[in-house]
């Protein structure tokens, strides 16, 4: 599989440029996303996007930015806490997020993929 780089930088780009923040969080925490930008070879470009949307999100005045930095922040600490293996084993992205606390959006993100392929 082959993957456009210049679209997964241009779309969180130019969200945040519109300040279209719900719009960027919902793209950076993405787990389909993420796995496209992991497997690109991606993962400091999206740890760098994240911090910069949390930035933009806290100097807001979103009524959501609560929910917003919430979300940023789990997807930051997941991605950080795994870019050692991911950077090298990007195919790992899924059995990282697996891998989480149950309750965590990475783990939920996975167990959803795992059903969803499961019907197939």
């Amino acid at each position: 599989v082959t993957f456009n780089k210049r679209k997964l930088t241009e779309l969180p780009h130019n969200l945040m440029e519109s300040d279209d923040l719900t719009g960027a969080c919902r793209v950076l925490t993405d787990f389909n996303f993420c796995e496209a930008k992991v497997a690109a070879g991606m993962v400091h470009d999206m740890i760098s996007e994240i911090r910069r949307c949390l930035k933009l999100v806290e100097s807001s005045n979103a009524e959501n930015a609560g929910n917003l930095k919430t979300q940023l922040e789990q997807q930051l600490i997941f991605i950080s806490r795994h870019q050692h293996v991911l950077y090298r084993f990007p195919s790992l992205f899924y059995q990282q997020a697996a891998n989480e606390i149950d309750a965590s959006p990475p783990h939920q993100w996975a167990e959803q993929t795992q059903q969803s392929t499961t019907l197939m």
